[in-house]
């Protein structure tokens, strides 16, 4: 089974997913751990539940259903939710495409992980992360460049009560 060159952005996807959020190495590395396994025991929940004849409405409340686990689980617990979501992505994309159990699809998306999530782990490994100099945290400009905007000029151009308070509030948070 090779890569599919159509679907690579589920590479990049997997890949990013384990060096975009954590701040450590060993945060990426659980990350990838947690991508690869979620991701297995998620393809073989897929191939169990695509393989029920259930009728439309029945996909519906199972489609919420995974939604909803999921937006309860991905926060405590990365690998779990991924459980949850890969039979999601792919029942609805066999949903989409009339296909229904797309055994094919289903291996593609748990190689694809498989490898991004690697790449990605390789890569948060092989990187070795550092703190800002304080003379870069002193001045936030330094840090930012062209993209920084001080809160308080922004607070000073708003046109209504409700953005004044805003960039005020994050104005205090910038100083925290």
């Amino acid at each position: 089974m090779a890569v599919d060159p159509e679907r690579s952005y589920w590479i990049i996807c997997a890949g990013l997913a384990v060096v975009g959020m954590p701040v450590g190495r060993r945060a990426a590395a659980a990350r990838g751990i947690h991508r690869t396994v979620g991701t297995v025991i998620g393809g073989a929940a897929y191939l169990g539940l695509a393989l029920l004849p259930l009728p439309i409405w029945a996909l519906g409340l199972l489609l919420g259903a995974l939604q909803v686990v999921i937006e309860l689980t991905v926060v405590r617990h990365y690998a779990l939710a991924l459980v949850f979501i890969t039979p999601l992505v792919l029942l609805i994309i066999g949903a989409a495409t009339g296909e229904g159990a797309n055994v094919p699809l289903a291996l593609e998306r748990v190689v694809d992980t498989l490898v991004g999530a690697a790449v990605g782990t390789f890569a948060a490994l092989a990187v070795r992360l550092r703190v800002l100099p304080i003379r870069l945290q002193e001045d936030p400009s330094k840090l930012y460049g062209i993209y920084y905007h001080d809160p308080l000029d922004q607070w000073n151009n708003a046109k209504d009560e409700v953005s004044r308070a805003y960039f005020l509030q994050k104005s205090d948070w910038e100083l925290q």
